[in-house]
């Protein structure tokens, strides 16, 4: 066969997989996603002069180019920044149906394998305003490329904007932020910076007036409803609907808001539980607002630890983070070239897995993590002594050690009121700390924790007589910019009996899940 007709199909394999993959919080995927954008490039460059829109797409052409040559300088630094990160995925999603709207059919088919798939493009958006909300970050910083006072060096572009709140339209419960950032797109229009006209006025002010009949802001619907009205009069869809919104604000006022505020909810203990008030826990404790007080920090110590004959020549620095329940960091027990090892196997075993067939992938492929087993793979069986040596507790040997790395937004674990099996502890190994944010917080102990590289969070998930220990359900704080590596083991009850013996009089805890809220909430 034709090398070439080879080299075509490999390509063509390699671009329908890259449509089924899922992106924003995984930078391996970013780099993959930056191979198929640079492929992409070549095959616009060769039908660019053959299409009737020309200027347009030399226009978007050029603005490809350029953000490609900044990616090339240096990949991974790139696709770090969650707003470049969103913008490689609205490229090969939104940017590249635009395209393919301007340009004849036949040449518009030739574009169609480079364009992954929309739910690509959602997740990105759902965790650009999971990262908003958890940390209150206000919609012009965002468009002006600053996460936190921290600039990124990108600014959104009117139509960035308009994707990003068209997208979040769509999301469940999003109608506010959705609301904000297409106000700003049309906001920018107005102002002149939609360069290559890529925004429909119209229709941004129809989607606009939408989300405020959504909010039951009849006033605001009408607003922009005007809008369209005074440069269109006898546009007949939009009388109509100028109708309804006519008849809704008679009916109940003009601007009856069905909804509070992202931002106005703050965590108040009454001993109620609400989703609401967990997450606004969650995020008072990610943001550094709610700590412990100075009586509870004055309890804590540093101190070292052996817990074998072996480990009295060398004992393990422990610095206390709470006392009950039990939460400890172990400093420094990984070292630099037992981290690296760890990164270099999970990166080649995650690539070997995303050579699956999508019905075997898991989301576990898409943040890239690795399970790790001592039985044939000797690091992994080292680190198990390790953390015998330092707790004093069994490791059971079919328990692997899962590595794990996620980008800007990443997974957010949480252990319920309800712990299933008999999963006594966990550690925790951080692996890097030249991330923005990413603390793994216990919100229900108002503890943040700051990673550090090499070291090790450690704590229980059972109480001494085998009751969940609701205090230490915990989360990692989205990430905001760069990636995170951590590696976590659990321990089980299992083989612990003379290690953690039962007490000899049963613990008090709260014996129902009313109790629990009580103490918490």
């Amino acid at each position: 066969m034709n090398i070439f007709v080879v080299n075509l199909i490999l390509f063509l394999i390699t671009a329908i997989k890259c449509q089924q993959e899922e992106y924003f919080s995984s930078l391996v995927q970013l780099e993959k996603l930056a191979v198929i954008e640079s492929e992409f490039i070549s095959k616009l460059t060769a039908i660019v002069d053959e299409v009737s829109d020309v200027d347009y797409v030399r226009k978007k052409l050029d603005y490809w180019k350029s953000e490609h040559r900044a990616l090339k300088q240096d990949v991974s630094k790139y696709v770090a920044n969650p707003l470049n990160a969103f913008g490689m995925i609205k490229r090969a999603t939104a940017d590249i149906s635009l395209l393919m709207k301007r340009i004849p059919s036949s040449m518009a088919n030739e574009l169609e394998p480079y364009r992954i798939k929309d739910s690509s493009l959602t997740d990105a958006v759902k965790n650009l305003l999971l990262v908003q909300r958890i940390y209150k970050l206000s919609t012009n910083d965002i468009a002006r490329g600053y996460l936190k006072s921290r600039s990124l060096g990108v600014r959104m572009t009117p139509h960035d904007l308009y994707i990003l709140g068209n997208v979040a339209s769509n999301i469940t419960n999003e109608e506010y932020f959705a609301k904000k950032f297409l106000e700003l797109a049309y906001e920018k229009y107005k102002d002149g910076h939609d360069r290559r006209n890529e925004i429909d006025e119209k229709e941004l002010l129809m989607k606009i007036a939408n989300l405020c009949e959504r909010m039951n802001d009849y006033k605001c619907s009408a607003f922009h409803i005007k809008q369209i009205l005074l440069k269109d009069p006898d546009n007949s869809e939009v009388t109509e609907y100028a109708m309804k919104i006519v008849k809704l604000f008679k009916e109940h006022g003009g601007s009856k808001i069905s909804f509070d505020h992202p931002y106005d909810a703050s965590f108040e203990k009454n001993g109620k539980y609400s989703r609401r008030k967990e997450f606004e826990l969650l995020s008072d404790v990610c943001r550094g607002k709610l700590t412990k007080n100075v009586m509870e920090m004055s309890r804590l110590y540093c101190r070292y630890v052996s817990s074998t004959p072996f480990t009295m020549l060398a004992p393990f620095k422990v610095e206390e983070v709470n006392i009950d329940p039990y939460i400890v960091i172990y400093l420094n027990v990984l070292s630099n070239n037992e981290i690296q090892s760890l990164r270099n196997v999970t990166i080649r075993q995650t690539h070997r897995n995303s050579n699956k067939d999508d019905d075997e992938k898991s989301i576990f492929d898409v943040i890239r993590m690795v399970s790790l087993y001592d039985n044939n793979n000797e690091l992994a069986a080292r680190i198990s002594r390790r953390i015998e040596d330092m707790t004093g507790l069994s490791v059971d040997p079919m328990e692997p050690l899962n590595v794990e790395n996620f980008g800007v937004g990443g997974p957010v674990w949480e252990y319920g009121k309800q712990q299933k099996g008999n999963k006594m502890a966990m550690i925790l190994f951080y692996m890097n700390d030249d991330h923005m944010d990413g603390y793994t917080a216990f919100p229900y102990l108002k503890v943040r924790i700051i990673p550090r590289e090499g070291s090790a969070l450690f704590w229980f998930t059972l109480k001494k007589s085998g009751q969940s220990e609701y205090g230490t359900r915990f989360t990692q704080c989205p990430v905001l910019y760069k990636s995170k590596w951590i590696a976590f083991k659990h321990i089980y009850e299992t083989g612990q009996e003379f290690k953690r013996p039962c007490p000899s009089s049963m613990e008090l805890v709260p014996s129902s899940i009313d109790d629990y809220d009580n103490e918490f909430f």
